[in-house]
């Protein structure tokens, strides 16, 4: 893990951030309304998926971005199952596309992300960081 560089505690404060708005779900007032239960899910997601980079990925914001926007992704349409329609599933069925098709650019962009590691540890900081990939 990468918790041993400066400036790690915004990473805890993400993984507070996203329990506060996934409790926030619960509410009445939240979990019937649409317009409510989406950004609420996607927003707890987001900050789930950036305690997760910030504590496991090597920094990269190109990484954080398209890891981060694949949980906000997987949250939402997790939120929103329940309530799916025969209306609003091809919409849904866009978001899960776009959100498999991130899936292996994570994969496709990770190992240039790795050029500062030494040739001999590469392989080994590729499998690594691939697992915790695996993970999110």
């Amino acid at each position: 893990p990468h918790a041993g560089r400066r400036g790690a505690a915004w990473a805890a404060w993400s993984l507070v951030a996203s329990v506060s708005l996934a409790s926030l779900l619960t509410a009445p007032a939240v979990h019937r309304h649409a317009a409510l239960r989406m950004p609420c899910a996607s927003l707890a997601g987001l900050c789930a998926g950036l305690y997760f980079e910030g504590t496991f990925l090597p920094p990269s914001a190109y990484l954080w971005a398209i890891a981060g926007g694949s949980c906000a992704i997987a949250t939402a349409l997790a939120a929103s199952v329940p309530y799916m329609t025969s209306k609003t599933s091809p919409y849904y069925q866009a978001l899960f596309t776009i959100y498999v098709a991130l899936l292996p650019v994570t994969y496709m962009i990770q190992p240039s992300l790795l050029r500062h590691v030494r040739a001999n540890y590469r392989h080994e900081a590729i499998a690594a960081h691939r697992v915790g990939l695996l993970g999110l």
